[in-house]
């Protein structure tokens, strides 16, 4: 989504990781003067993310090719250090993904790296990019949805494993990535897409097959510097029956902005969709966030 002003506008990839469909629909979601439109792209796009401070979008290939656009217009293309494949339960891919910091004019791509699956940076001010660098989860993973929490410095990435990998991106050139492992207790399963609510730092994993939310607190989280480290946070995994029903259960979350509310869908199809009401404060002494209050969506029924 780019949001600017009164506009609001949806980038979104006509291909999947599987996908053989190349370009990207433009669609105005709120506002006026902006036509809806298809984007061309020489190679099958997979995940979009925008600037909305800049105006830019970025979008991923299944290969190493990097689209930057302005409005409706391919203004750059680029290819990363991409090598490989990553596999997922949707498909593999090279460039897997792509979340904009627009705190610091940066995109960060998940991506198969010469050490295995990992990370790297693209500097959107000079279109360079930074080192990549290898996912520290054994075996190596990263998130369908990675997550940056641009006030803590965080890179977010639940890796479709029993593990929840953050990374210190205080110095991108340098980050620190923590491994959280906790098999045999509140996160195990398939946890897929990564989220945070920024202003409580209440962190969200899906997982998937399930109607189940991992939440955690990292506003109280310990971090243990390793190879890799470890970080442990106030955390729950909470049910919601009713996203049992969503397609392969819960797998994408997102959080809207100064909200406190979350939403969660399926994948590979349906019509389903929830929001989910997160705590309105950072917690303390130990205590675990929680949700409050849930609705789930089906057409225009709602429960």
């Amino acid at each position: 989504m780019l949001v600017q002003g009164g506009n609001v506008l949806s980038y979104v990839p006509k291909g999947a990781w599987d996908g053989s469909t190349s370009g990207v629909s433009l669609i105005q979601v709120e506002g006026s003067g902006v036509a809806s439109a298809v984007i061309p792209t020489g190679s099958v796009v997979n995940s979009c993310s925008s600037n909305s401070t800049t105006g830019e979008t970025v979008r991923t290939a299944n290969g190493s090719a990097v689209y930057l656009i302005n409005g409706t217009s391919v203004t750059s293309t680029l290819h990363s250090s991409g090598t490989g494949k990553i596999s997922f339960s949707g498909g593999e891919c090279t460039n897997c993904g792509v979340i904009i910091n627009s705190t610091t004019n940066q995109a960060l791509l998940t991506l198969s790296t010469a050490k295995g699956a990992g990370f790297q940076f693209l500097d959107l001010a000079n279109n360079t990019f930074e080192a990549p660098f290898p996912s520290q989860t054994s075996p190596q993973r990263v998130s369908e949805d990675a997550a940056i929490d641009p006030v803590r410095h965080l890179l977010l990435s639940a890796t479709e494993g029993s593990t929840y990998e953050v990374g210190d991106i205080t110095d991108t050139t340098t980050p620190k990535l923590f491994e959280n492992n906790t098999s045999g207790g509140v996160f195990e399963g398939e946890y897929d897409s990564s989220a945070e609510d920024c202003t409580t730092g209440v962190a969200l994993a899906t997982n998937e097959f399930t109607g189940n939310l991992y939440l955690a607190d990292l506003s109280q989280a310990v971090f243990t510097p390793g190879s890799p480290g470890t970080w442990t946070a106030p955390q729950r995994l909470q049910n919601f029956p009713e996203f049992e029903s969503f397609s392969a259960g819960t797998d994408a979350v997102s959080v809207a902005g100064d909200t406190h509310i979350a939403v969660v869908n399926g994948e590979f199809g349906g019509n389903r969709f929830g929001a989910v009401v997160l705590p309105s404060s950072s917690a303390s002494g130990g205590k675990v966030p929680g949700v409050s209050d849930y609705i789930s969506l089906h057409d225009s029924q709602h429960s």
